[in-house]
């Protein structure tokens, strides 16, 4: 086989060997999708954008971005949640000021409903809550 016919079948097959090499690479890194459920801060209706977090077996962290600006950042302790299906509750951490501020020590509560699951935090002074429908 000449070089001729070898250069042209590598011209061809050099997008796929570069897709398939962007697919494996991507298919390594953490997905950091922002996500946007239908939220409410203090009981108002607001809208938010959750971007999941650092979070692993013992720990889960999200950042709540309101459309005012402000954000939350929202973790709770994975090892002393109680599981009593439908509903999981948790000691967690609240931290406003664009998660720079002191961390309220609050509760996170999470259920599941027909149709989807709610995401409750609070602690004094603050709750946030968010809902996915399925």
């Amino acid at each position: 086989m000449s070089v001729q016919p070898v250069a042209r079948l590598l011209l061809r097959l050099a997008p796929l060997l570069a897709s398939s090499a962007l697919v494996a690479l991507v298919g390594q890194a953490p997905l950091r999708a922002q996500l946007s459920p239908n939220c409410q801060r203090n009981g108002v209706a607001a809208a938010c954008a959750i971007t999941p977090g650092e979070s692993g077996p013992e720990r889960s962290v999200v950042t709540v971005m309101f459309a005012d600006h402000s954000a939350w950042r929202l973790e709770k302790d994975e090892r002393r949640c109680t599981n009593n299906h439908p509903v999981s509750s948790c000691p967690a951490l609240i931290t406003g000021a664009n998660g720079n501020g002191t961390p309220l020590r609050g509760t996170y509560t999470g259920t599941w409903y027909e149709g989807g699951y709610r995401h409750n935090w609070s602690a004094p002074g603050i709750r946030i809550e968010y809902v996915f429908v399925d």
